[in-house]
């Protein structure tokens, strides 16, 4: 995996970053904690940062690419990787303000946290579903507001 990893950074080769971009995406989307752990332990991010980086103020299929698989990463609360991309590339997600995909990951960590904080303090099992999955605050703030 990391050699594929490396073609991300091609510069010549803009189908071949993109091949591997797609090969990223399917590895993710699998969701295996064994494919997670190798990702984040082999930093394999690290190509995709240099390339969003170099592609974030431009409205092209690499930068899309980029977003929808973080985009998904936040959408499916890929714990284990959303730990590790936030936790060491923070700073890049927080200069990306053309789409809320990146604040809406940093978002999605700190409720992560947050959830494992109240679960160590040994909280109930309501308030750590409710944190962990990003819907209870959501909910009870379209409830409040319909009462009220």
């Amino acid at each position: 995996m990391p050699q594929v990893m490396r073609l991300v950074t091609q510069q010549r080769d803009k189908n071949l970053a993109l091949s591997a971009l797609r090969f990223l995406r399917q590895c993710v989307g699998v969701n295996d904690v064994y494919y997670n752990r190798h990702i984040a332990k082999h930093d394999l991010f690290s190509g995709v940062m240099q390339l969003l980086v170099r592609h974030k103020h431009r409205n092209n299929l690499i930068n899309s690419a980029i977003v929808e698989l973080f985009e998904h990463m936040r959408g499916t609360n890929m714990k284990e990787l959303l730990k590790y991309t936030v936790e060491k590339y923070r700073s890049v997600f927080e200069s990306i303000t053309y789409v809320q995909t990146f604040n809406g990951i940093i978002i999605r960590y700190e409720q992560n946290q947050d959830a494992l904080a109240e679960k160590d303090r040994g909280g109930g099992s309501a308030a750590v579903a409710g944190g962990a999955g990003g819907q209870g605050g959501a909910t009870a703030g379209r409830g409040g507001a319909a009462a009220g």
